[in-house]
């Protein structure tokens, strides 16, 4: 299954139009997604990850790196490196330190909101 062909199962499955998907992630016009799914269109990395928010799965699956597409459809646990790209804009140059230190903040965080 191509990239496109992931884009539009994902979608569809989700009950999201392409006028919607385009919205989502920044493009004018739903004739980009048609492009995309039809595999007339390559996209960027940048454009990869928001893809995968917007349809709320992980980069992994929308690549084909993911051995169980609807398992990982249903439940996204993105990994560290989807974390580190997102947060950082690309994991180059991301220390594990300062991963750590997004981990713990996110864990104060947490704490503070289950403490309400």
């Amino acid at each position: 299954m191509t990239f496109g062909e992931r884009i539009n199962k994902i979608r569809n499955e989700k009950g999201m139009t392409q006028d919607e998907l385009a919205h989502a992630v920044g493009y004018k016009s739903r004739s980009t997604i048609a492009k995309i799914e039809s595999g007339e269109r390559d996209v960027s990395q940048s454009m990869v990850i928001k893809f995968a928010k917007a349809l709320n799965t992980t980069t992994a699956v929308l690549m084909g790196n993911d051995n169980d597409d609807n398992k990982a459809v249903q439940s996204p646990v993105p990994s560290d490196d989807d974390i580190k790209f997102a947060l950082f804009d690309g994991s180059e140059g991301v220390t594990d330190e300062m991963y750590d230190e997004v981990k713990r903040f996110a864990k104060y965080i947490k704490e503070q909101k289950d403490k309400k």
